[in-house]
Order: structure tokens, then C-alpha cells, then sequence
């Protein structure tokens, strides 16, 4: 039977699918040791909406999809899509599940600098503290 809807609608109508795939297997993503957990689907949400602003992005990752002739593909066949590969790093440096590291030097260190400089009161400084 012929499909009544457009190829625009059928993507549209997979959205749902889109944002509550692997909701249970991929539920939360650890941010740090000892740190709490960030939602996953909240990534897979911004990973969809930046996808939905960035047409031209979207089409090329389709277009690479659509290479892929299995309903079921391999894992081999996935780790093959490059593209795909690089949108999702790019969402995950973008909406890092860590927000951010708060570290504490245990002692002082001493950066060398390649270039010296003169300071404010005239001293001559090779190295920041």
C-alpha cells in the first residue's frame, strides 16, 4: 500500500523514535568518578535539535545513513559511518556530559616561557609561577 505521507512527515513522524532510542540501555552517562550521573537523553535532545537547525548537516548524515542498506546493521557497518562518528563527538564536546572538573594543584609548579618579558617593575621574568 502506498504511503500517504511525505518524505518530510515520515522523518518528522520519527522524532518520538529518535528521542527515547536507547532510553533504557543508555539511561545515564557517568560524569565523573565519585560525580552524579547526567541524563543521556538530554544529549540525544540537543544532538536532535542541533540537527534541526543545521539542515545541511542533517542531509549529509542522512545521506550517509541511507548507505547502509541492513534494517539491522553491523557493528562493523555503523563504525564505517564517519560522518556519523564525528556528529556525535561534536554533540558530546559540545553538551559534554562533564560540565567541568574542579581541580587543585598540590603543590607550585614553574611554566618556562619561551620568550621572556619585562615586567611592570622593570624585572626580567623567564618563567610564571
Amino acid at each position: 500500500m502506498p504511503s500517504t505521507h511525505s518524505a518530510g512527515t515520515k522523518y518528522t513522524l520519527e522524532v518520538p523514535t529518535f528521542l527515547v532510542a536507547g532510553h533504557e540501555t543508555t539511561r545515564y552517562i557517568p560524569s565523573s568518578p565519585g560525580h552524579d550521573f547526567v541524563n543521556s537523553d538530554v544529549i540525544i535532545a540537543m544532538r536532535q535539535h542541533a540537527l534541526s537547525i543545521h539542515l545541511d548537516i542533517q542531509s549529509k548524515l542522512r545521506d550517509e545513513l541511507f548507505t547502509i542498506q541492513s534494517d539491522n546493521p553491523t557493528m562493523d557497518e555503523l563504525n564505517s559511518l564517519s560522518y556519523l562518528d564525528s556528529v556525535v563527538r561534536e554533540t558530546l564536546r559540545i553538551h559534554t556530559p562533564v560540565a567541568g572538573t574542579i581541580r587543585v594543584a598540590m603543590k607550585d609548579d614553574v611554566v618556562p616561557l619561551g620568550t621572556p618579558f619585562v615586567d611592570k617593575k622593570g624585572k626580567v621574568c623567564d618563567n610564571i609561577l
